[in-house]
């Protein structure tokens, strides 16, 4: 897959508000944490919805999709992980797919 093919399948996997999820990469139902490529996990954080698609460890997700997210933030280099970013309090799934948007056009 490419780069923009992975954060659009990453960003649909969690374009729901109910598929999205904060201080885990995946959860069940219940709200408990599960492994991104579980068949029990139904909602993602930002890396685990790119783990999941793209079937890497969440903590080493591929350079070019995090770096992507990463300015689509409008950070600098280093400044945050993407993780921390999206655990954020008061981070809102509107903000998690607006930057998902940016970094797709960035990789056009």
């Amino acid at each position: 897959m490419t780069t923009k093919e992975i954060l659009i399948a990453a960003r649909a996997k969690i374009e729901r508000p109910e598929c999205w999820t904060q201080r885990a990469f995946a959860k069940t139902a219940l709200l408990n944490k599960a492994k991104v490529d579980s068949q029990r996990a139904v909602c993602w954080c930002a890396l685990g919805a790119i783990a999941a698609i793209t079937r890497e460890d969440p903590n080493y997700v591929n350079d070019d999709v995090y770096w992507l997210l990463h300015r689509a933030m409008g950070l600098p280099a280093n400044e945050i992980a993407v993780a921390a970013w999206n655990d954020a309090p008061g981070r809102t799934h509107a903000e998690v797919l607006a930057v998902f948007e940016r970094a797709i056009k960035a990789a056009e």
